[in-house]
């Protein structure tokens, strides 16, 4: 119901303007309506952004560009549960359980996920392959979420194995990790 309609029937059963086309007060309720239904869409607009699932997509993208990266190539319905997945993360998140929200929330569907605590390592192998930039910024963001103690390595696509060779790590590098070859089949 518009402000007109709401201003009218208020006033009718008062019985003291005569509210018809070419009156003065016909006119400037006109007048009045015009400017509240205007405000009054700011407002809805403004209830519904309160709440991600009812939010508009103007305000999902501002929210994606809070955490870092707009993904503009996945439906809204998946934004918005990326969204709603990365907000609910809270102190006592940092767990496996955690780190797993945490993936999902960067819109990673299809990953494993292997521990080493002895030797405080994890390694995320993610089944999909992204753009150089998003597959940068997904990594950044699962060792950023992780504890700086934690030795963490993210690889993307492939089986683990063939990703290793991909990276083209050098016998340095893999034996600064400490891992003996029997550990790293575990993390397969």
């Amino acid at each position: 119901m518009g402000a007109y309609n709401s201003i009218t029937k208020a006033l009718n059963p008062l019985g003291v303007y005569n509210i018809t086309p070419g009156a003065n007060i016909y006119n400037e309720l006109m007048a009045y309506s015009y400017a509240l239904d205007i405000y009054s869409g700011h407002i809805d607009s403004v209830f519904a952004d309160r709440f991600i699932t009812t939010s508009s997509l103007s305000n999902i993208e501002k929210l994606e560009k809070l955490f870092g990266y707009k993904r503009s190539e996945r439906t809204l319905a998946d934004r918005r549960n990326m969204l709603i997945n990365r907000l609910s993360i809270t102190n006592g998140d940092f767990t496996k359980a955690g780190l797993d929200k945490f993936i999902q929330s960067l819109g990673i569907g299809s990953y494993d996920l292997s521990e080493s605590p002895s030797i405080g390592y994890i390694a995320v192998q993610i089944y999909t392959r992204f753009s150089d930039t998003l597959e940068r910024w997904m990594s950044n963001q699962i060792k950023s979420f992780l504890p700086a103690g934690t030795a963490v390595d993210v690889f993307f696509g492939g089986r683990f194995w063939d990703t290793i060779d991909d990276y083209s790590y050098d016998f340095a590098y893999m034996d600064s990790l400490n891992i003996t070859w029997k550990q790293l089949d575990e993390l397969e």
